[in-house]
């Protein structure tokens, strides 16, 4: 059965304006949330949220067509690097891959000039050049490259959009033959080239090696974890909320699933350990709709230099607007990849 609570992200109201509160500021919206008449959640104590949920997002940007949001590694795990949210239509691979840019160096480009900069990244960035050979201490002014924005019309978060056929979010990696309808998600959904597509199109971790990747399909009546990734020095794991199945073998879609709302939040969790079995909470962020959805990443430079695991814990969450009985008849899906690499010349964990 979907649970309740969630924690609000930190959004900049006006195309790439910054939003740098501290993980504290952030934390003053985590509570539980009445949304309105129709879309109100069901009651619940706080027993309802997992006991590994932080807010660790540092800052927030706002770019054309979705948002780049930092996170603290370093907040649950001493010595704990930067990793990034990449939410709509959005990639960094050509600053952290091709540039090998610092967290620092990617905010300074992406941000307006004259933003104030988190000290969390200054610090961080000071950490990187005396473990990376090649980061300066003083960092670049990168230039935002051009394919960031709009990379292969590939959108992950509905960013308001109301959800329209137009904006397929992010089924844009697994197909768009099949009409969208908001309680339905999308019915059509190629799991398949959902994996290709993030293979080839975005994750830039190459086949090789050392090299692993994963797909699964979660079920909000079905309670699980997605993933874990084998472990790695470079990890990005991308999901989606794509559509609801009905549990009925007696009725219809339209009839199992007509009042269904597509809502879970996302929790990612990582290991710190070389043998890759503690694991801490590293962030969350809300999907409150079929087709929304994120890709979470990290890579050597920026998390602090350790090989670790990620995994996602999945908390489904129901509107009182779905009825009591709905969870029996109907469930969300969410579909998850992920490609994990392993650096076995790097220095620090590299056991599998």
């Amino acid at each position: 059965m979907k649970t309740i609570g969630f924690i609000s992200l930190c959004l900049a109201g006006a195309l790439l304006q910054a939003c740098t509160e501290s993980p504290s500021t952030l934390d003053g919206d985590a509570a539980e949330s009445t949304l309105g008449e129709a879309g109100e959640l069901e009651n619940g104590g706080p027993e309802a949220a997992p006991a590994s949920t932080v807010n660790a997002k540092i800052a927030t940007l706002v770019v054309p067509g979705g948002e780049i949001v930092f996170v603290d590694e370093g907040l649950t795990e001493p010595g704990g690097g930067i990793a990034f949210w990449e939410l709509g239509d959005t990639d960094l691979s050509s600053l952290l891959d091709d540039s090998n840019a610092t967290a620092l160096e990617v905010f300074l480009a992406l941000a307006p000039e004259g933003t104030p900069v988190p000290r969390r990244l200054v610090e961080h960035h000071a950490e990187v050049s005396r473990r990376v050979a090649g980061i300066a201490a003083e960092p670049r002014h990168l230039a935002a490259p051009p394919r960031l924005f709009g990379a292969l019309a590939v959108t992950n978060e509905g960013l308001n959009d109301g959800n329209s056929d137009a904006n397929r979010d992010c089924w844009a990696w697994a197909g768009t033959s099949n009409p969208y309808a908001s309680n339905y998600g999308y019915q059509g959904f190629d799991y398949l080239e959902f994996q290709a597509n993030f293979n080839s199109q975005y994750s830039q971790i190459a086949s090789g090696a050392h090299v692993s990747g994963g797909l699964q399909q979660r079920q909000s009546n079905v309670p699980g974890v997605g993933g874990p990734t084998a472990a790695g020095h470079e990890r990005a794991m991308a999901f989606c909320l794509s559509k609801a199945v009905k549990l009925s073998s007696h009725e219809s879609l339209s009839e199992s699933c007509q009042a269904n709302q597509g809502r879970v939040m996302v929790h990612v969790e990582r290991t710190t350990d070389a043998a890759y079995n503690d694991w801490v909470a590293a962030d969350s962020i809300l999907l409150e709709g079929f087709g929304h959805g994120g890709r979470f990443r990290s890579n050597y430079t920026n998390s602090g230099g350790g090989a670790r695991k990620y995994r996602l814990v999945l908390e489904w969450q129901t509107l009182i607007a779905e009825g009591g009985s709905n969870n029996l008849l109907c469930a969300d899906e969410l579909a998850i990849t992920w490609r994990s690499k392993l650096d076995t010349n790097a220095p620090g964990d590299v056991t599998l």
